[in-house]
Formats: structure tokens, C-alpha cells, sequence
């Protein structure tokens, strides 16, 4: 490491409980503490189970319906696109 810098660590302290941040992440803890999986959650909102894939794994993956982002809201209670406009 070059002089003058140093090692900053981002990790938690320990016991602490690490929240995900990122939509993908935020969606897939929601989905799997609902005891969901990803064809029965894509089922309850009109999607395949391939869609719910492509959203907890592809950084920036959002649903295009307004409609089917506001059923994962209410099916999971939470909102793992914040930033997207209705």
C-alpha cells in the first residue's frame, strides 16, 4: 500500500445485522423471508419465474408496470425500487 494511505474497512461491526442495499439484494431477502419462492411470488404478481430471476440478479433489472412494482410492494411490504416514479 502506497505511503500516506490507509485501509478503511466497511464491515459491519460485529453483531450487527447488515440490511441490503441494492434493489436486486432488498428484493431477494423481502421475497425469501416471505417464504416465497421466485414462481410463486412471479405467479402472484403476473410474471414468470424467470422475470423474478432476472430482477434479483441483473443490477438495474426493474419491472417496466407501475401495476406489477406496486403488487411486490404490497405482496412483500416493502419497496426494492424507491428511486422509480410511478
Amino acid at each position: 500500500m502506497p505511503d500516506g494511505m490507509k485501509y478503511i474497512s466497511k464491515a459491519a461491526e460485529p453483531g450487527a445485522e447488515q440490511k441490503p442495499t441494492e434493489p436486486n439484494d432488498v428484493l431477494r431477502e423481502a421475497r425469501e423471508r416471505a417464504g416465497l419462492s421466485q414462481a410463486a411470488l412471479g405467479e402472484a404478481v403476473g410474471v414468470s419465474a424467470s422475470t423474478v430471476s432476472r430482477w434479483e440478479t441483473l443490477y438495474g433489472a426493474v419491472p417496466r408496470s407501475p401495476q406489477v412494482r406496486r403488487k411486490v410492494r404490497e405482496l412483500l411490504g416493502v419497496d426494492p425500487w424507491p428511486e422509480v416514479a410511478e
